[in-house]
This record gives C-alpha cells, sequence and structure tokens, in this order.
C-alpha cells in the first residue's frame, strides 16, 4: 500500500481524472501508468466504476470503494481487508478465496456472488444482502445482525462467534456450518435445519420457526436459549 506524499499526490491524481469524466478504472489506471492490481490500495475510488471488471488478485486493503458497482466483476482472490464497502453493488461478482477480513461491508448487495472459501472474519455485514453461496466462507465474529440470508448455500462455513441477531435465515442450507459461541437471537429460523450445526454456547431467543422440540435438542446439545 502506498503511503506518505506519494500516496497523497496519487489520490489527487485519481480525483483530477475522475473530475475529466473519466470513471473507468483500468482507463484512469492507464492513464496514470499505475499497475491497477497493485496500486490503489488505501485510496478513494468511489467514484469509480468497476462493472464486469477483472480483477482477479487485485490489492485493495483499506480503500474506500462506498457506493460503487462491483456487479458481475471477477474478484477472485482479491485483498479487500479492512476496505470501506457499504452499500456497494455485488451482484453476481466472484469473491471466491478473497480476503474481506475486517471490511465494511454494512447495506452492501451480494446476491448471487460467489463468496466460496471467502475470508469475511470479522467483517460488519449488518444489514447486507446475502442470498448467495457461501461454502466454507469463515464468517467467525463478522456482524450480520439484520442481514438477509434467506435461501443462502452456507454448508461447513464457519460462523463462530458471529452476531446473527435479528437475520433472516429462512431456508439457509446449513449442513455442518459452525455456529458455537454465535449470537442468533431474534433470528427468523423458519425452514431452517439444524441437526449438523455446532451450536455449543449459541445463544438462541425469540426465533421464529423453532418448535419446543427442537429447542429441546439444541438444548442438549449446548445451545443456550435466552427467552
Amino acid at each position: 500500500m502506498t503511503d506518505g506524499k506519494f500516496s497523497n499526490t496519487l489520490q489527487a491524481d485519481i480525483q483530477r481524472v475522475i473530475a475529466s469524466g473519466i470513471d473507468d478504472f483500468f482507463e484512469l489506471a492507464k492513464i496514470l501508468g499505475r499497475n491497477p492490481l497493485e496500486d490503489f490500495a488505501g485510496t478513494d475510488l468511489r467514484r469509480v466504476n468497476f462493472k464486469r471488471a477483472e480483477l482477479t488478485g487485485v490489492d485493495f486493503r483499506h480503500a474506500n470503494l462506498t457506493g460503487v458497482n462491483l456487479s458481475l466483476a471477477n474478484l477472485k482472490q482479491a485483498d479487500l481487508s479492512k476496505a470501506i464497502l457499504c452499500g456497494a453493488n455485488f451482484v453476481y461478482a466472484d469473491l471466491s478465496r478473497a480476503n474481506l477480513s475486517g471490511a465494511d461491508l454494512s447495506e452492501v448487495s451480494l446476491i448471487n456472488a460467489n463468496l466460496r472459501d471467502a475470508d469475511l472474519r470479522g467483517a460488519n455485514l449488518q444489514g447486507a444482502d446475502l442470498r448467495t453461496m457461501l461454502p466454507r466462507a469463515n464468517l467467525s465474529g463478522a456482524n450480520l445482525s439484520g442481514a438477509n440470508l434467506c435461501s443462502a448455500y452456507l454448508p461447513k462455513a464457519n460462523l463462530s462467534g458471529a452476531n446473527l441477531s435479528g437475520a433472516l435465515l429462512q431456508q439457509a442450507e446449513l449442513s455442518e456450518v459452525n455456529l458455537s459461541e454465535a449470537n442468533l437471537q431474534g433470528a427468523d429460523l423458519k425452514q431452517v435445519e439444524l441437526g449438523s450445526a455446532n451450536v455449543e454456547k449459541a445463544y438462541f431467543g425469540n426465533n421464529l420457526g423453532l418448535s419446543n422440540t427442537m429447542k429441546l435438542e439444541l438444548m442438549q446439545r449446548g445451545a443456550v436459549f435466552i427467552d
């Protein structure tokens, strides 16, 4: 990531090019003589259009991408750790094996995105739309409060310590999911099968879709109910 005077100069150059009416990321990088996959970490790219962009392995650590259009973009193995991505559009984007740890993804749209094996540890996904594929994704410690995970595909995902309070999980695929120490109070669990999930010290309460029989069975497996 660039820093100091070099970073400030680059940021000023980015804003100058954008102000001229150019919002295509690769054209911008070409004009500035920069490597598009390596030279833009920590920069403000809020006014840039990334729709359908080929960004495999890009370094956008700490970048500000608030509200940008990344729909259909290829972000395989991208480093977006601690990036500001709130309100961004990731519809149909490929984020498989991407690093999104510590990123601000509040209110983002990830509908039909590919998040296989993605690293979302400690990410803020409050209110995000995650009706998508997240097999084996690492969401440990992530904030998913109020997120939409209806029919999401999450087999073998790690949600340990995650905040899922008030999340919508109807018909989500949670086979072999790790929910240990997660907060699921107020989560909608209609038509959710938790038989193979790790619920040790997971907190439940005021959940739609859980029968008394299911509650008892979850408690026997270590879940805690606060009603």
